[in-house]
Formats: structure tokens, sequence, C-alpha cells
């Protein structure tokens, strides 16, 4: 069965240049695959693809 994903923005904080920390980088793992892809784009703007049942325990 081939679940439908879910792309995700992360949010790495409200200001400009917001930044990430550890704890939030060793979270993302728990949820994407040895194979799938963190998305930073061109206005440093993070994303993640999740399975959609996933959805509502990853926001959380």
């Amino acid at each position: 069965m081939n679940d439908n994903k879910v792309k995700l923005a992360v949010n790495g904080g409200g200001g400009f240049g917001a930044k990430l920390y550890g704890k939030q980088l060793v979270t993302h793992p728990k949820y994407i695959g040895e194979e799938d892809e963190l998305e930073l784009t061109v206005f440093q703007q993070l994303y993640i693809e999740v399975e959609e049942k996933q959805l509502e325990k990853i926001v959380d």
C-alpha cells in the first residue's frame, strides 16, 4: 500500500533569518525515511514530506 505524502514547512522561528536548533534537526529523522529528503529552498525554507497518516502526530 502506498501512503499519500504531505509536504510540511519546518518553522525555525518567527524572526528574519530564524535558526533551527539541534533538537529540531535530530527530530526530523524520526519522521522521514533514509531515502527521503529535506528540501532547503533558495528562500531558506525547509520542507519535509511525511506520510499523511502521521500528520497529526508530527504536527503536535
